[in-house]
């Protein structure tokens, strides 16, 4: 039975979900502003009123690993051969951003899991590395000490709003462990087994509404077939052919629009729009595939009304051009309405400047 008071031994830290292993201990702060009432009248305050919620401060201390050092995570930061590598990922790192990387300097989430029940016994959400200080010396190892500052701390108890309402983002993410994962999906005697479940590009369990697809190369053979409608069968010729009327009935309110456009020179570290279609008055649009390609590896994002609804990313060694796809599976396309607009936008973030190319293919419905 796990017992109930936590120890060093299972406290794990992540940073943006990502285990940092450096560290050896994390102390942190969260105080509430408050202001006692005194009144004409009696000596002692009459309440206690709450004024502000602090800035949360988390100090994390550890061992100077080399590879691992604290601007780990920042967009510019490489490897120690020089090349961009996974201590370059944004989302890998102490996240202590450098100097050429503070203008598009984001919070990062700090969580510290007990890793024998899973729990997330602290989530500290937009924290930002303010500083840090190390030493060596002789006899010793070498530490290092981070500190954040960061906008709001949760514990077990749930997560903590301005509001009733909190968005995705703020919500905590457990970091579930490999041994709880095959745990959950293992079923015992008489099954012996691992327990699966699939499901489609967005995480719908297939079914006889929502079947797998599927890809048959080769022939079947069922014997004789007769095809009857309305009292008529269907004549095969001697060489098993049959004769059809093939009958094109396109509609006149329906068409295919492809916008494409291809900005050039785009600087590292640059948010830059490639390209926008807005839904005409009176129509109705389906969004079916969106190509996009580049000079340079980077992060596309597809937004519909400003708001990112899908992501894609070029990786190195890997092709350059990726597709957000909505005509996959059962689905004909991502619904529009009229004013509504979609954009396609790229972020890189190589030294050097490259050119990035997009196209929006929408089937354009005319409602009137």
């Amino acid at each position: 039975m796990a017992t109930k008071v936590l120890t060093g031994a299972r406290a794990k830290i992540y940073v943006n979900n990502v285990l940092i292993g450096i560290f050896e201990t994390c102390t942190y702060n969260m105080s509430i502003g408050t202001e006692p009432i005194h009144l004409l009248g009696r000596y002692s305050a009459s309440e206690i009123t709450p004024t502000s919620y602090e800035a949360v401060t988390l100090s994390c201390s550890g061992f100077r690993v080399i590879g691992a050092g604290p601007h780990g995570g920042s967009p510019s930061a490489t490897n120690p051969s020089g090349q961009p590598g996974e201590a370059g990922n944004p989302l890998n790192g102490p996240s202590v951003y450098m100097l050429q990387d503070l203008l598009n300097l984001t919070g990062v989430t700090i969580a510290i899991v007990d890793r024998q029940t899973g729990v997330n016994i602290l989530t500290a959400m937009g924290c930002v590395a303010t500083g840090y200080n190390g030493n060596h010396n002789a006899r010793a190892t070498s530490r290092i000490t981070i500190n954040y500052t960061g906008l709001v701390l949760s514990d077990e108890s749930g997560n903590q709003s301005e509001g009733s309402v909190i968005g995705a983002e703020w919500q905590s993410k457990n970091a579930i462990s490999s041994e709880d994962i095959t745990r959950t999906v293992y079923e015992a005697d008489p099954v012996v087994a691992i327990r699966t479940l699939g499901v489609d590009q967005y995480g719908n369990p297939f079914s006889t509404d929502n079947p797998f697809p599927v890809a048959f190369e080769g022939t079947i053979s069922i014997g004789d077939v007769s095809i009857v409608q309305g009292g008529n069968t269907v004549k095969v010729n001697a060489d098993g052919s049959i004769n059809v009327i093939v009958e094109s009935q396109p509609s006149p309110n329906e068409k295919v629009v492809s916008t494409y456009n291809e900005i050039t020179n785009i600087p590292s570290g640059s948010t830059t729009q490639i390209v926008s279609y807005t839904v005409p008055p009176s129509t109705q649009g389906v969004l079916q595939r969106c190509p996009v390609s580049g000079e340079n590896v980077a992060r596309y994002d597809l937004l519909i009304n400003g708001v990112i609804v899908d992501t894609l990313r070029t990786m190195f060694g890997a092709d350059l051009t990726q597709m957000f796809d909505f005509t996959s599976g059962n689905d004909s396309g991502y619904v529009l309405n009229a004013g509504d607009v979609v954009s396609i936008q790229v972020l890189h973030n190589r030294p050097y400047v490259a050119s990035f190319e997009a196209r929006i293919q929408v089937l354009q419905i005319n409602l009137e």
